[in-house]
């Protein structure tokens, strides 16, 4: 299912093991976005598939952040977004078997949480390793980010349902106006959350 709502402000976010410092490659830490209005999309689909006759099921996690002045959207193969838009991606690790994510006074407590096992801001893993990506997007001569893209996936194991990651990226980012977005013959419809 897909979600699409705004954020007010975002001063700064963090993709990261909570555990690890600002100094880790596997992380992404951007504590000078200076954000206002940005549009937020969101997408959560199952997955299964099977490979060497083992089955692997969960949920994939796909959040599209960007400026309201610029055009971005899933698509089959990721997503899309202006042409002058340059991207730098960033892999997400993990070492505690937990992800946290987060902006503003979210980003500060995933900080002051470095020393905690699994701490309150975090989503629980099960396992370390890698669990997704972060594609940041800039215009042209500009330092600022125009876009932030999260990928990430999370076994069935762990427990967590859809719900239960809306609400998690709903008041991890602050989130306004949250709705579905749910296709049909006739177009787009919106629903509220």
């Amino acid at each position: 299912m897909q979600y699409s709502g705004k954020i007010d402000e975002i001063k700064q976010i963090i993709v990261s093991d909570p555990s690890y410092s600002k100094d880790v490659w596997c992380r992404y830490e951007n504590d000078n976005l200076n954000a206002k209005d940005w549009n937020i999309k969101i997408q959560v689909s199952e997955y299964n598939e099977t490979f060497d006759d083992m089955n692997v099921k969960g949920l994939d996690l796909f959040i599209l952040m960007f400026h309201p002045n610029i055009h971005c959207d899933f698509t089959d193969k990721g997503f899309s977004h202006p042409a002058t838009i340059k991207i730098n991606e960033y892999t997400i690790g993990m070492d505690t078997a937990c992800v946290s994510l987060g902006i503003n006074d979210v980003a500060d407590k995933i900080r002051s949480e470095i020393d905690e096992w699994q701490p309150v801001t975090c989503l629980k893993t099960l396992t370390d390793g890698e669990f997704g990506s972060i594609y940041e997007g800039k215009v042209p001569n500009s330092d600022q980010a125009s876009l932030i893209a999260i990928t990430g996936f999370l076994d069935e194991d762990t427990g967590y349902s859809e719900e239960d990651l809306i609400d998690y990226f709903k008041e991890n980012f602050a989130i306004q106006n949250l709705s579905p977005i749910i296709s049909n013959d006739e177009g787009m419809t919106f629903g509220s959350v």
